[in-house]
C-alpha cells in the first residue's frame, strides 16, 4: 500500500467524501489535456471523493483552469493546475515527474516555468512528492480544526 493510501485511510474523516470521480472522468481528464494523472491521486478520486482535506476542490474545474493558464500564462502541458488560490498563488502537479511533485507559487511565477525547473523558483513552496503535498494539507486541516 502507498503513502498515500495509507495516510488516507488512517485518517478518513478528513478524506472521505460524498462526491466520487469515475475512473472513466479521470480518463477524460487525462485526455483533454494529454497528461497521466499519478495513481494515488486517482485512486484518491475514485475511493474517497470529495472530503474535509481535499487535494483538488474540483479536478473538472482544474482542467478548465489548467487550459486557461496554459493558453494566457504560457503554463507548461506537463503541469495540472489543482488549486487556483487567486491572490495566495496557484497549486501545480508535475505530470511528468514519477513522484507527483506539487509546487505551490505566486501565479506571477508560472511564465519562469518555461526556463526553470519548480523547485529552483523563490517564490514557492515546493513538496518533491505528492505524499509531502497530501501531507501538508492534512495538517492544514487538522489545524483549522483545532481553531
Amino acid at each position: 500500500m502507498s503513502i498515500v493510501r495509507e495516510l488516507v485511510d488512517s485518517n478518513l474523516y478528513y478524506f472521505i467524501g460524498t462526491i466520487t470521480e469515475t475512473e472513466k472522468a479521470l480518463q477524460q481528464v487525462e485526455l483533454a489535456l494529454n497528461i497521466v494523472l499519478p495513481e494515488d491521486l486517482k485512486w484518491l478520486l475514485v475511493h474517497r471523493g470529495y472530503g474535509k482535506c481535499t487535494i483538488t476542490p474540483n479536478i473538472q474545474e482544474s482542467v478548465e483552469i489548467t487550459t486557461l493558464f496554459r493558453k494566457d500564462a504560457g503554463l507548461p502541458s506537463h503541469f495540472l493546475v489543482l488549486e487556483d488560490l487567486h491572490d495566495a498563488g496557484v497549486v501545480l502537479l508535475n505530470t511528468r515527474s514519477d513522484s507527483g511533485a506539487v509546487t505551490w507559487l505566486e501565479t506571477h511565477c508560472i511564465e519562469e516555468l518555461q526556463e526553470r525547473k519548480e523547485s529552483e523558483l523563490s517564490d514557492a513552496d515546493h513538496f518533491p512528492t505528492f505524499d509531502l503535498w497530501v501531507k501538508f494539507k492534512l495538517h492544514d486541516v487538522i489545524e483549522e480544526d483545532a481553531t
